[in-house]
């Protein structure tokens, strides 16, 4: 299966992203929320490499809209801060807070 990264995300549908990417009519807040959208139809849940738990959640990057500001209050996605940092880690586990 062919994917890419997008954010630091490894992403299954190239096509949703490209398109997505492309448009230059998003803000990258907007772009951001739409990335987290697609992960979570479309990306393999991942175990926790650490302690094995299904119980693991995105990290998202970048100023937070108002939306993502919710899904974050509701544990469905973790901020990692405006500032993304060389090699950020993608996937945060809310069992044993391993981020990698």
């Amino acid at each position: 299966m062919r994917y890419k990264k997008v954010y630091g995300i490894d992403i299954y549908d190239e096509r949703k992203i490209d398109f997505i990417l492309d448009s230059g009519k998003n803000k990258p807040e907007e772009l951001l929320e739409m990335v987290i959208g697609i992960i979570d139809k479309v990306a393999p849940k991942i175990n926790c490499p650490k302690c094995k738990s299904e119980e693991c959640v995105p990290i998202a990057y970048g100023f937070p809209s108002e939306r993502l500001l919710e899904r974050s209050k509701k544990g469905t996605v973790i901020l990692g801060g405006c500032m993304v940092p060389n090699n950020p880690p993608t996937r945060f586990c809310k069992i044993c807070k391993n981020r990698w």
